[in-house]
């Protein structure tokens, strides 16, 4: 398998893994904010939404934009359009 190849298959990791995520953040918003603290709280930050009603929209709207970014990417990587 060539280098060229190992990278392709790397740039559609990144881009399947990122479609998973924007779909996580839309579906389940409340348990990636979770997340999100867990793993502040882990390097010893505390961070709290001022408004959870905003953090909850806010985060959907990332997953939709995640989404959206992601398919070019990955429609990219899969037709193998170089420059």
């Amino acid at each position: 398998m060539g280098y060229v190849n190992m990278i392709l298959i790397l740039e559609l990791i990144v881009a399947v893994n990122s479609f998973l995520l924007g779909i996580f953040c839309v579906y389940r918003p409340e348990k990636a904010i979770n997340m999100e603290q867990e793993f502040y709280r882990w390097i010893n930050w505390d961070t709290k939404p001022i408004s959870m009603n905003r953090e909850v929209r806010n985060t959907v709207i990332m997953g939709i934009l995640l989404i959206l970014l992601t398919l070019p990417i990955a429609y990219y990587v899969v037709l193998g359009l170089r420059c």
